[in-house]
């Protein structure tokens, strides 16, 4: 059959064969799914457009070939068209570019050279001695920073500060105060220990003051009038004067101020520099803000091109992408010649839209890194920012770091530390902040956050699995005024954040905002502040699944959640006699936050929609990090090599449980990694040596157990262009209890037909390899490995046979000993005796002998209520169903109820099954329900559980629904898609169509009862509901009610892995990363993570005149339904695919699930495209 085939290309060069991956997908026949990955080997090069090169020994008049360079890249742009390339050589290049309305022009770097392009000139010096050891020269222009040696030079101030030793950020110890006051223009000196205006001993007029003085805002203003000896000066006026404990200054601009090494000052109406520092140095000075401005021009791309002491500037463009350059001193302001009350010129991207700002590093900025002002979709990616504003005055807005202005803005993977401004990002409109590690941030001025979203940019944004640490600030914050009557933002999500040592993690203010799984330890204040004061209340906030050593609803105190608030699910210090969030999580001292074996926060979380996709055991776990997760997410920029260990380089206090960490490179395939205790030895290790201790895809490395001592460890990145050597780590392990490994419990259940489940607890913290084995009298041992486990787990044995009595042991290792258990057995079922569906039902009506437009059997449903126009009847006629239909949503609007009352027995455990429809005819509104009690569901007073429909019911689709309620008194467990599932008593869950979508929920009438319903109150009714305000029509049939815990027919492999992430197509690509969800399964990587994925495609790789295809695969692929298969074809005209049975040179175990396989290709002649395609049956 045709079909439509949507692709894009990326292309990888070997030798002399170019390799084109063009992804395919969306693939339908009959039962058979599949997805393929084209490869095109060919020994052709495509090139677009036009290329011209430019070098420092160029000509401009020269042809402007590779050959035959140009000497500047203006003269390049006058002979460039739309679509065409300049390629710039290595060298220093010191132009201003200026273009208006040209379109689609590149600018590259040639071949990863360095440039540079340099907005200082070299200045001609004349010195002479002014005073002490301050000398003069006189120059031939203005400038407004100053370099010698590109070390930058500080411009004369008072109180001395100096950039080397990061002191200009020290306002304590480095800045003056003035005593606080309502006054904009007049203030008083306030003298310090390090500072008394009155003490310099001459008048401060004509300088500029640097003032912090309205708590998150900072202004530079000329001093108009001050006495020598005195404390009182005046100023033009400042904005605004705020927080009375925060009131810092500091001077510039006057030549007396000059008193302390790498100090300079401009004369710049005489032209006279005077400086402080090495007269032999080579002194430049900037002149230029921008190397390149735009204006008006759409799709321009600069690449691999380094500035220093200039940037770049974009007006009213579209596409604009700068990436992998560095930005030295890009931007500062003009203090030195007399500019104040005006902001700086930065980096800039005024107006247009859809930018791209990629893996660049900005550094010593004295504006804001980053100034995105408008548009679309506009992105900063893998970016490094530090050492950012160290005055922070003057600036636009609410005064920040990264403006970015518009919406759809995305702020990912970005690294930022030791900045200025009070709050770091800036948005107006919701953004997608993610994956990025910030601290050290708002140095100079007060309040603030590190992602600080107002009202407007609330609703819809998305604040996830950042690192917010080390700073005074807020991490994450949803803000408002706090004036009384104020409004306050809503639907905001913050989800896998992690915060210690800072203000608090999370502050939310507003209403129906998402807190979940957040971790947070080692604040000032509440970790996590969910706040209700005279102004937010938080009404319908979600607060579910963190792990924090204070949550509260006050800033500062234990002050509990309120009832407006849903919240469940969390770990609260508060609760636990103010615990140490230690208590339950690895090391969180050296950067392992994922939970400890045994801890209380595993699986004891609550499932929310697409956030805790992914989960492993029966529910998610509490806090930011999943027990047993196969990596370990690391926010923060990617560089070239590996980098960030965990633990951390020269930690002194690591377990001897510790597992290796790191954040991997940005174009890794795979991690090698090495340990050892010899520095020198980590060093020069090669995959020969017994240092060397595998090949990874992931990102974590668990030596299972190590004694005490010193180790050393490097982690080498195999990247497309080989192999990047990493830097040797080092940590200490002070002591150790060397315990073995040991099996504290191992049993079987879950027991089938041709299928059990292995149970197994693992005693210690310590991690160990687990050798599975289970076999059939005189039969084959069958075995498994599960690699680098702790605390308990499970594995599914499949294909077993029938009624047959089955042996198994396993035994458990680690680096101080092993253990093996006893032999066990158990039996299979056999189909003589299958589970059946009606197994246990109580109660069942399949509405099929209640006639067409009639209410229900009156002798089952004998409580039904209809008001307002609201309606139950039994419908359809391919097929009775019962409907429920309230068509208008108002206070007197319809209602509809119907209940089964002491139809069946007192029972303290339920499942009620039923198929489900919501006909979007009506879109449906409310939070209409099922419910169980023990009464009439018309009654609130009755209401033992319910469960609100709305947001899992989905419209125009049947959906199978399981509800199991457990009123018990004790936990019970059920076997579920090849695992045990818990519930506690007072809880239920809710499977669809065999997928958990709701776990461990206590949801409940909120309603005060006559009588009170408890945890053990016996269930006698169920009903549905949708009252006056709600609005549904509802369809519902084929129900039974059981008195045990029942789901639906077991889901295949695929879909239980699908079901975990919420997927039901297929061929869907949920994380954008080109690669769609089936073959995501196929290859063993994450649907949702963008960065896992693209390492494992399949892969062509030459050795000298040898191909072989590389791909990944599942090692049980027969288990899960999965066909892999190799085809070729010579056009892509004829669709004539050839399928390929190639030898199989190598196979390699990647982890338990997963297999590496190496085919020779034969040797290629001419063009042929190749593909893999993944089909599941």
């Amino acid at each position: 059959m045709d079909s439509v085939h949507k692709f894009s290309i990326f292309r990888i060069k070997i030798s002399k064969f170019s390799i084109f991956y063009l992804f395919m997908q969306n693939v339908n026949f009959h039962m058979t799914r599949f997805f393929y990955i084209l490869i095109l080997v060919c020994g052709v090069n495509m090139t677009y457009g036009a290329d011209f090169f430019v070098a420092t020994n160029g000509n401009n008049n020269a042809s402007g070939t590779i050959s035959s360079p140009l000497s500047s890249v203006s003269e390049a742009i006058s002979r460039m068209s739309s679509g065409d390339s300049c390629f710039i050589r290595t060298g220093r290049y010191h132009e201003e570019i200026v273009l208006n309305s040209r379109n689609d022009l590149s600018f590259f770097a040639y071949n990863d050279e360095t440039v540079v392009f340099d907005g200082t000139k070299e200045i001609n010096l004349s010195w002479e001695p002014h005073a002490g050891n301050i000398y003069k020269s006189n120059v031939d222009e203005t400038f407004w920073q100053l370099f010698a040696n590109e070390e930058m030079q500080i411009p004369a101030r008072w109180p001395n500060a100096r950039l080397d030793d990061l002191s200009v950020w020290d306002q304590e110890n480095n800045w003056a105060k003035v005593v606080y006051d309502t006054s904009k223009t007049d203030f008083t000196d306030q003298p310090t220990t390090h500072s008394d205006l009155s003490a310099l001993g001459f008048s401060v007029s004509n300088a500029i003051a640097v003032m912090n003085v309205g708590s998150f805002k900072s202004y530079a203003r000329k001093i108009l009038t001050h006495s020598s000896n005195s404390s009182d000066f005046s100023v033009n006026a400042v904005g605004n004067r705020k927080a009375a404990n925060y009131q810092y200054y500091f001077l510039e601009g006057k030549l007396e101020l000059l008193d302390s090494e790498n100090e300079w000052f401009l004369d710049q109406d005489n032209l006279i520099l005077y400086a402080w520092g090495d007269l032999s140095s080579t002194w430049r000075g900037k002149v230029q803000d921008y190397a390149f401005s735009f204006t008006n021009c759409n799709d321009i791309t600069i690449s691999g091109i380094d500035f220093f002491a200039t940037t770049v500037s974009f007006k009213n463009c579209d596409r604009a992408r700068v990436e992998h350059g560095k930005f030295d001193y890009p931007s500062c302001t003009k203090r030195m010649l007399g500019e104040e009350n005006t902001p700086p010129p930065m980096t800039t991207f005024d107006g247009g839209g859809n930018h791209i700002f990629y893996n660049n590093e900005m550094r010593y900025a004295d504006t804001p890194a980053v100034y995105m002002t408008s548009g679309l979709n506009n992105k900063i990616e893998n970016c490094l920012f530090e050492y950012i504003d160290w005055s922070s005055a003057d600036l636009p807005s609410l005064m920040m770091t990264v403006y970015m202005r518009g919406t759809g803005s995305i702020f990912n993977r970005n690294s930022a530390h030791t900045t200025g401004a009070s709050a770091f990002l800036d948005v107006n409109s919701a953004v997608l902040a993610t994956s990025n590690a910030v601290w050290n941030t708002g140095l100079v001025q007060n309040d603030g956050s590190i992602v600080q979203l107002t009202i407007g940019a609330q609703p819809n944004s998305e604040t996830a699995y950042n690192w917010f640490y080390d700073t005074e600030k807020y991490g994450a914050r949803f803000d408002a005024s706090t004036a009384l009557g104020s409004p306050t933002g809503s639907n905001g999500l913050m989800h896998h954040n992690v915060g210690f040592n800072l203000n608090a993690t999370i502050m939310q203010k507003g209403d129906y905002h998402q807190c979940i799984n957040n971790t947070s330890f080692d604040t000032v204040n509440n970790g996590i502040i969910i706040l209700s004061d005279n102004v937010s209340t938080n009404t319908g906030t979600v607060i579910r699944n963190n792990a924090a050593e204070r949550i509260g609803s006050h800033r500062k105190n234990n002050v509990a959640l309120t009832s407006v608030m849903d919240h469940s699910h969390n770990w609260n210090g508060y609760e636990y006699s103010s615990a140490d969030i230690r208590t339950v999580l690895r090391d969180p001292d050296n950067l392992d936050l994922r939970p400890k074996p045994h801890s209380t926060l595993i699986d004891n979380g609550k499932i929310e929609g697409i956030i805790t996709q992914g989960y492993i055991g029966s529910a998610p776990d509490i806090g930011a990090y999943e027990a047993g997760a196969s990596s370990y997410w690391i926010p923060g920029r990617q560089e070239e090599q590996a980098s960030h260990p965990i633990p951390p380089n020269n930690s002194n206090n690591v377990k001897s449980s510790a597992a290796l960490m790191w954040r991997k490179a940005l174009s890794s395939t795979s991690s090698k990694v090495y340990l050892g205790t010899s520095s020198n030895q980590v060093a020069v290790a090669d995959e020969s040596s017994n240092l060397f201790k595998g090949e990874f895809d992931n990102n974590i490395f668990d030596p299972l157990g190590l004694s005490a001592g010193t180790y050393f460890w490097r982690v080498d990145e195999q990247t497309e262009s080989g192999i990047v050597q990493g830097n040797v780590w080092t940590f200490e392990i002070p002591s150790s209890d060397e315990t073995p490994s040991s099996l504290q419990e191992i049993n079987v259940s879950n027991v089938s037909l041709n299928s059990a489940q292995i149970n197994y607890s693992l005693s210690g913290d310590i991690s160990s390899d687990l050798l599975v084995k289970w076999w059939k009298a005189n039969g084959v041992t069958n075995t498994t490995q599960l690699f680098s486990v702790s605390g308990t787990g499970s594995y599914l044995m499949g294909n077993l046979s029938e009624e047959t009595t089955y042996f198994y042991n396993i035994s458990s290792s680690n680096s101080f000993g092993s253990s093996l258990t006893n032999i066990s057995s158990f039996d299979t079922t056999t189909n003589d005796n299958p589970v059946v569906d009606n197994s246990a039902v109580i109660f069942s009506d399949d509405f099929e002998s209640t006639p067409i437009g009639s209410i229900p059997n009156d002798e089952k449903w004998n409580s039904i209520i209809t008001l307002n126009g609201g309606e139950i009847i039994v419908d359809y006629d391919d097929d009775h169903v019962l409907r429920l239909n309230n068509p208008s949503s108002n206070p007197d609007g319809a209602r509809t109820t119907i209940s089964t009352v002491g139809v069946f027995d007192e029972s303290p455990l339920i499942t009620v099954s039923f198929d489900s429809y919501f006909d979007s005819n009506v879109i449906p509104s409310g939070s209409f329900f099922l419910g169980a009690g023990n009464g009439s569901l018309a009654s609130h007073q009755n209401q033992i559980r319910k469960v609100s429909m709305r947001e899992v019911g989905m419209l125009d689709t049947w959906h199978h629904f399981d509800w199991i309620v457990n009123q018990t008194g004790a936990s019970i467990s059920y076997p579920a898609n090849g695992n045990m599932k818990n519930l506690p008593s007072g809880s239920f869950d809710l499977w669809r169509d065999g997928a958990l979508v709701i776990s461990n929920s206590t949801e409940k009438t909120s309603s005060t009862q006559d009588i009170p319903l408890d945890d053990t109150t016996l269930i006698s009714s169920i009903g549905f509901t949708a009252n006056k305000n709600d609005m549904i029509d509802w369809r519902i049939n084929n129900l039974k009610v059981r008195d045990e815990a029942y789901i639906i027919n077991q889901l295949s492999p695929y879909e239980i892995w699908a079901s975990n992430y919420g997927i039901i197509d297929e061929d869907n690509d949920l994380d954008n990363d080109g690669i769609n969800n089936l073959f995501e399964y196929g290859i063993g990587t994450e649907p949702l993570d963008s960065l896992d994925g693209p390492q494992r495609l399949p892969k062509l790789s030459k050795n000298g005149e040898e191909l072989s295809f590389i791909y990944y695969k599942r090692n049980d692929s027969e288990l899960h339904g999965l066909g892999y298969f190799i085809e070729s074809t010579s056009n892509l005209i004829n669709n004539d695919w050839q399928t390929h049975g190639f030898e199989q040179e190598n196979i390699e175990i990647v982890n338990s699930e997963i297999v590496r396989v190496t085919n020779n290709v034969e040797i290629l002649d001419n063009q042929k495209f190749y593909r893999m395609r993944i089909n599941l049956n």
